[in-house]
């Protein structure tokens, strides 16, 4: 009888979180053991396009995936200042104009495997303390000012040969393997 009464009270607060986030409240999920005994926790997720979700986590990690363009950044009002690292899995199909324009922490940005086709305008713009980007051969369009303001970046690697560069482009190097 006590087991019932424990699973009972457990489905009801799993129930109980799930309203909250039907409502736009964020629920915070409960912490995650990795191998190295560091506890990392999803902070906030959402949606960024009709088929694109997203979860930021207590490391500052911001991972974007599904099939899609992505057409907001719901992250920026809350998260900016935060986001150390994005990782943009494969199907995504487009950064958005100021994506993360202002995004001060972010360091890097990582695409597995991505079939991004376009990087908007100023979408990384003002993101001082990104160091490195390499991008897919799948990219074949950059927006004007889509890196301008990072100080940090010295170089923007580039696999593929069809991809439209915008006139700020000094910093952008074609490489030909990955």
């Amino acid at each position: 009888m006590m087991i019932k009464g424990l699973i009972a009270v457990a489905l009801s607060a799993a129930l109980c979180c799930t309203e909250f986030v039907s409502y736009g409240f964020s629920c915070e999920l409960p912490a995650v053991k990795a191998v190295s005994e560091s506890t990392v926790s999803i902070i906030d997720s959402g949606e960024c396009g009709a088929e694109l979700r997203l979860w930021f986590d207590s490391d500052g990690i911001l991972t974007i995936s599904g099939n899609d363009k992505m057409t907001s950044s719901p992250w920026m009002w809350h998260y900016s200042s935060q986001i150390r690292k994005v990782i943009i899995d494969k199907d995504v199909m487009s950064i958005c104009s100021f994506a993360f324009s202002g995004a001060e922490a972010l360091e890097s940005v990582e695409s597995n495997g991505a079939s991004v086709k376009s990087i908007d305008a100023g979408a990384f713009k003002d993101c001082t303390s990104l160091k490195d980007i390499r991008l897919p051969d799948s990219v074949t369009d950059i927006g004007s000012e889509a890196f301008s303001g990072c100080t940090s970046l010295k170089d923007i690697y580039i696999y593929g040969d069809d991809t439209t560069l915008p006139e700020d482009s000094s910093s952008i190097h074609r490489l030909r393997e990955p």
